[in-house]
């Protein structure tokens, strides 16, 4: 799909619908703007927060059908994930992943599973109350967020008691993945409560090829090699997240919030490799892998609101995790001989606490301010051992590594109404984080601290046609991931350019960041919308991985380079096309796109970007109800356009373009029951990553990683008894 129809569509759409907008919003008594035709208050929470967030409540969150977060964070404006077309991987905002995008849910993150926070890409859409997307840090959440943060909000107990169910089947690769989930809230003696919990079962199947050549100096063929490899299996996946609220009259209010996440995994796989040229390191191997995590968390929340409009709220949550992995891989050779076995088994226990708590009070009569503090203690402990044809490797014997985050914060944070046209909100926060590990009898220390200024303001220049500006600046910081710390070489089994030695680096200092953002947003009527946004992060202290010889083996390190720039535009659309013209259908059109940019200093270009940042992204779909039946349609395309990367000095990698159309059709049986069927992925284009590494004697390593992908489909029925 070329770029240019993207951007023609988009901005003949935008052109037209400026001509509609006269009716698209109101101004009442005392300034306050009322959006006509709104189903909901998404759009003007969206609209009234002085700092920029991309809101999608349950309504929409219903019409998109996803079956998980993964899927439908895709869909959303600037937002984009790894792997390949139809299975969502890392979840990135602005194209930047790996720590940039913050994550929440319920405003808190998750807690490290072995190095990492535990993925949320799975959890049931069923369970979600609303999605929030902040562009740009503001002084009561954590600044670690350079990219901007996605809190995904759990479900909130409701007016109407009701109980729901939803069950349905998912099919991919001839193979089908049953799931099922709840929902049932009422008051029972005082309390309100939410049940919802989810459960599913998911068959796996991957294959893929990866090619390896090698030539020296003078263009001579060292090595040529392709690896094939099949893998299936099945995931078992139960989530349960219910809610208990008390509220009292005199302005107090409790809300506990426990949330369980427990999974296994097991797969089964063959790997062939086909050895052209040089020696085979073997022919056929078999492997079997073994994943399991439980995890679980308890928030409490009280807050208490005085008659004059003072508000004092306070938190506190604690998590317990327990993750197990395991696989055992047999290698072969030609003759059929076994050649070399492994044993890998590791285990990692992860727990910790966090409180906070944030006074505000109106002041002066068009200030709010606001002061509070958060903290919190995470602990890990991670124990793996590798038996290397019965040998414990040198990499893994099984030593313990212990490790700890703490993180303290204070804030103070004024939202002034100016007037009302101008509003602003100004922060300060102080951020402090401290890690600590213990690896085989080493401790080694890293601590960060960062005064974060930000300042955001909303400028309603045309409230009666529903036009507004905004501008943010935040500092944000990105602290060093535990792993890249530990300064023991992990050597790898077959070293080359493409699969290295592993060595941390203690000196490791945190990416810090200023940020900017400007948006333009125009409200149309029947709940419409038009905004594009223009940001820039400009970071110091980069951490990139580089790849160089020593002592004759290949060694990857992460290190500190000088500086590096991201800036881009985001555009998006969303308004009914019978509003635009009345002779066409009430199709509710969904649209936005992405153009990326950026620059790391010290590459050589014209490619020196941001490892794994697309160019461009792109997502366009529509939604129709029909009248005179009880059906109603609608599709979505999600394009990443192609882009060539200079990695590293001596490594450049091209991933090619990802496109993805999913079509659905929903019969309505009545207003409480619906069925949904779904077909996704219909291009069911290959996933591919081609990259090329110099080495200081002149050679050159070329590999290519394929990855298929399979067009998938979904039957649900919804029910609210």
């Amino acid at each position: 799909m070329r770029t240019s129809h993207w951007v023609a569509g988009a901005t003949l759409v935008v052109a037209s619908a400026s001509g509609w907008a006269a009716e698209s919003a109101e101004v009442v008594e005392g300034g306050r703007i009322e959006v006509t035709g709104q189903r909901s208050s998404d759009i003007s929470d969206r609209r009234n927060e002085t700092a920029g967030k991309i809101i999608v409540g349950r309504e929409e969150i219903e019409r998109f059908g996803e079956s998980n977060v993964g899927s439908l964070l895709r869909r959303l404006p600037g937002i984009s994930y790894t792997g390949k077309a139809g299975r969502p991987g890392e979840i990135k905002m602005r194209g930047m992943g790996g720590g940039y995008t913050q994550i929440l849910i319920d405003g808190e993150k998750m807690p490290p599973r072995a190095g990492r926070a535990v993925s949320v890409d799975m959890l049931p859409a069923e369970m979600i109350e609303r999605i929030e997307i902040v562009r740009s840090a503001t002084a009561e959440n954590s600044a670690q967020a350079i990219a901007g943060t996605i809190n995904i909000v759990l479900r909130e107990d409701v007016r109407r008691s009701f109980t729901s169910v939803r069950a349905g089947i998912n099919g991919e690769a001839g193979r089908a993945s049953p799931q099922v989930s709840f929902q049932k809230n009422g008051k029972f003696d005082g309390m309100s409560y939410l049940l919802a919990g989810a459960v599913n079962r998911r068959a796996l199947f991957d294959d893929g090829r990866e090619m390896v050549r090698r030539l020296d100096s003078s263009g001579q063929v060292l090595e040529d090699q392709v690896e094939s490899s099949i893998r299936q299996g099945y995931s078992k996946e139960i989530n349960l997240s219910p809610r208990f609220s008390w509220r009292w009259t005199n302005g107090h209010q409790l809300t506990l919030t426990p949330f369980v996440m427990a999974s296994r995994t097991r797969t089964s796989g063959q790997v062939g490799l086909d050895q052209q040229v040089g020696v085979p390191v073997f022919q056929t191997a078999d492997q079997q892998n073994e994943r399991s995590n439980q995890m679980w968390r308890l928030m409490g929340n009280w807050s208490h609101r005085a008659e004059d409009g003072r508000r004092l709220t306070a938190r506190v949550s604690g998590y317990n995790g327990l993750s197990r992995a395991s696989r055992y891989r047999t290698e072969r050779d030609g003759a059929g001989r076994l050649s070399r076995w492994v044993d890998d088994d590791g285990s990692t226990r992860y727990q910790g606490a966090s409180l906070g708590g944030k006074w505000s009070t109106p002041w002066q009569d068009a200030h709010t301010l606001s002061v509070g503090g958060d903290a919190s203690l995470g602990m890990r402990r991670e124990q793996r051992t590798i038996l290397e044809n019965g040998v414990p490797s040198r990499r893994e014997d099984g030593t313990a590594l212990h490790s700890r985050e703490q993180q303290m914060a204070l804030f103070i944070q004024d939202e002034w109404e100016t007037s009302p046209t101008l509003s602003l909100n100004a922060g300060l926060r102080w951020e402090q984080v401290k890690l600590q590990a213990d690896d085989h009898g080493n401790t080694r220390r890293n601590q960060s601290q960062v005064l974060s200024p930000s300042l955001h303001t909303l400028w309603r220049f045309d409230e009666k046609h529903g036009q507004q500006l905004r501008f943010s600046l935040a500092r944000t910081f990105k602290t060093p991931n535990l792993s890249d710390l530990s300064s023991r070489l992990v050597r790898s089994h077959d070293n080359n350019p493409t699969s290295p030695d592993s060595l941390g680096n203690p000196a490791l200092k945190p990416e810090l960041s200023w940020g900017y953002d400007v948006a333009y947003e125009h409200y149309l009527s029947e709940n419409g919308l038009l905004s594009a946004n223009l940001f820039m992060r400009d970071i110091r202290d980069l951490i990139r991985r580089r790849t160089t010889q020593r002592d004759g083996r290949w060694v990857r390190q992460p290190i500190n380079v000088s500086k590096a720039r991201s800036y881009g535009m985001e555009l998006e659309l969303k308004h009914h096309l019978n509003v635009l013209w009345p002779q066409l259908p009430a199709v509710e059109v969904k649209g936005n796109y992405s153009r990326l940019f950026s620059k790391v200093y010290d590459l050589p270009g014209p490619d020196n970007r941001l490892d794994e940042q697309p160019r461009q992204l792109a997502n366009l779909g529509g939604d129709y109800r029909f009248k005179a039946s009880p059906f109603s349609v609608g599709m979505n395309v999600s394009w990443t356009g192609g882009y060539d990367v200079q990695t590293s000095e001596q490594q450049r990698a091209h991933i090619a373009a990802k496109q993805s159309t999913d079509i659905y059709m929903v019969w309505h049986a009545d207003r409480d029951t619906k069925l949904r069927a779904t077909v996704g992925n219909i291009e069911q284009r290959d996933h591919r990553r081609d990259a090329m590494t110099a080495s200081p004697d002149g050679g050159l390593t070329q590999s290519a990683v394929i990855d298929p992908t399979r067009m998938s489909w979904s039957l649900t029925l919804e029910a609210k008894l």
